[in-house]
C-alpha cells in the first residue's frame, strides 16, 4: 500500500490534485492506528464464534425490529445491510465517499483526539460492483456498492459501500493508497473544512447534526 504523509491544508490540495485524471474513493479515520475493516470483522478476529450464521442473525433480528420505523422496507438484502450500516449495526460493509473533503472530515473531526490521522484512498479501476440477485454473504472478493438514498444524509455524503467478503480480515489492495495526516496539521485542516461548510450540519442532513454542529461550534469557542 503506498503510503504519503499529509503535513497542511496545501499538501492536500497537491496530492488531490494529482487525482483529477481518474476516479477514486475516499475514507477517513481519526486514528493512524486502526485497521480498515468492517465493524463485523473487528468483532469476528476478536472472536471466531462471530461467523456468518451470526451476522445472518443479527441482520435478521434488525429486519424484523426495524419494520415499525421504517417507511420504506428494503428489497434485499443490500439494501437491508445498507440501512443497518447506515444505522450502526455490525455488518460487513465498509463506509467511503467520492468527496474527499467530507473523508477529511472524519478523520479530523474530533479535536479531543491526539495523534495523526488517516484519509485512505482507493482506486476503483477494476473494481466490481455489486450484483443485487446475488446474496452479500456469498461474494468471494471485495466489490462496491452505492445503495439508494434512503435519506438525507446518504445523498449529503456522496456514500459508497464497500461489501467485504472477509470481514476480518483488514483491507490491503495495490490500488489502496495510505494518507497520513500528521496530528500538528489536523487543526488547520480542520478549520479550513470548516470554512468551505464541511461540518456536522452539512453531512449529517437532520436536526441532529445540526445540534451536534452548533455544539461544536460554540462550545469549543470557535464562535465567539
Amino acid at each position: 500500500m503506498k503510503q504519503r504523509d499529509i503535513c497542511s491544508t496545501e499538501d492536500l490540495h497537491r496530492a488531490l490534485r494529482e487525482k483529477w485524471h481518474s476516479h477514486f474513493l475516499f475514507r477517513g479515520e481519526d486514528s493512524a492506528s486502526y485497521a480498515l475493516q468492517p465493524k463485523f470483522g473487528r468483532f469476528q478476529a476478536q472472536d471466531p464464534r462471530n461467523d456468518v450464521a451470526m451476522e445472518r442473525s443479527i441482520l435478521g433480528e434488525f429486519k424484523r425490529m426495524a419494520t415499525p420505523f421504517i417507511q420504506h422496507v428494503p428489497e434485499n438484502d443490500w439494501e437491508w445491510l445498507a440501512l443497518a450500516q447506515h444505522f450502526g449495526l455490525a455488518t460487513r460493509l465498509l463506509d467511503w465517499t467520492d468527496n474527499p473533503l467530507i473523508a477529511a472530515y472524519f478523520a479530523t473531526s474530533k479535536p479531543s483526539h491526539e495523534g495523526d490521522r488517516v484519509l485512505y484512498v482507493l482506486h476503483t479501476k477494476q473494481f466490481r460492483y455489486a450484483d443485487p440477485s446475488n446474496s452479500p454473504f456469498d461474494i468471494r472478493e471485495v466489490v462496491l456498492y452505492k445503495p439508494k438514498h434512503i435519506s438525507a444524509r446518504f445523498s449529503s455524503r456522496s456514500g459508497v459501500f464497500a461489501v467485504h467478503n472477509l470481514p476480518p480480515q483488514p483491507f490491503d489492495d495495490d490500488r489502496l493508497e495510505r494518507w497520513l495526516i500528521k496530528d500538528d496539521c489536523s487543526l488547520e485542516l480542520r478549520m479550513t473544512l470548516l470554512s468551505y461548510g464541511i461540518n456536522e450540519a452539512f453531512i449529517f442532513a437532520d436536526l441532529n447534526g445540526l445540534a451536534h454542529y452548533l455544539n461544536y461550534m460554540y462550545i469549543w469557542g470557535i464562535v465567539e
